[in-house]
């Protein structure tokens, strides 16, 4: 057999399986739906986001740290010293100075 025949027979296999997989799911398979939701990229279920999210707790102490928001932080330093300052009503720190005043920066 010729290697496009075999790609051309695996690609319509694949496809037959995930319609199988779809027509049990929606037939009530509890354990395929669990499954194809473990792998579903767009879910907050998936096993990479659960995983990735699961370490970042780890490493944060958090509970509820996600990997999102731990690297939203790490690149947004100033941003969160500022709102950090706001909730305890002190002027926030910039860089190494305390910002005073106005703006989003402050006065130096």
């Amino acid at each position: 057999m010729k290697p496009s025949t075999v790609a051309v027979l695996a690609a319509v296999g694949v496809v037959a399986a995930v319609l199988l997989a779809r027509k049990a799911a929606s037939a009530g398979g509890d354990v395929v739906n669990s499954v194809l939701d473990s792998i579903n990229p767009t879910s907050d279920q998936n096993v990479f986001y659960q995983g990735a999210n699961s370490v970042v707790k780890t490493i944060t102490g958090e509970a509820d740290k996600t990997l999102g928001v731990w690297l939203w932080e790490i690149f947004n330093r100033d941003a969160v010293n500022a709102e950090n300052a706001a909730l305890q009503n002190r002027p926030p720190v910039v860089g190494d100075r305390a910002a005073i005043g106005g703006g989003s920066r402050g006065f130096y």
